[in-house]
């Protein structure tokens, strides 16, 4: 969920981080992407979420095992982290 403030809240499993709360406790109750405040748009897949910020910029959290979130590595992010340059 992108609040109009831009801040994500999210709810659910979290074994992979995938909440960017920074914890891997899953959560009954909306909790908030650490760091991000002026997200624009988010897409969530199983274990991992993406958000573009209001500057452009993507940033992505949870489960990382193939790479998939582009951070240039393959550790799960438990925040909100920039993917790297295309």
């Amino acid at each position: 969920l992108v609040q109009r403030s831009g801040v994500v809240r999210c709810v659910g499993g979290n074994g992979n981080g995938q909440l960017g709360d920074g914890t891997r406790d899953g959560r009954a109750t909306l909790g908030v992407a650490v760091g991000l405040t002026d997200a624009r748009d988010l897409g969530c897949g199983e274990a991992h979420c993406c958000a573009t910020r209001r500057s452009g910029q993507s940033v992505c959290w949870g489960r990382n095992d193939r790479g998939q979130l582009g951070v240039g590595d393959r550790t799960d992010r438990l925040v909100p982290t920039s993917v790297a340059s295309m």
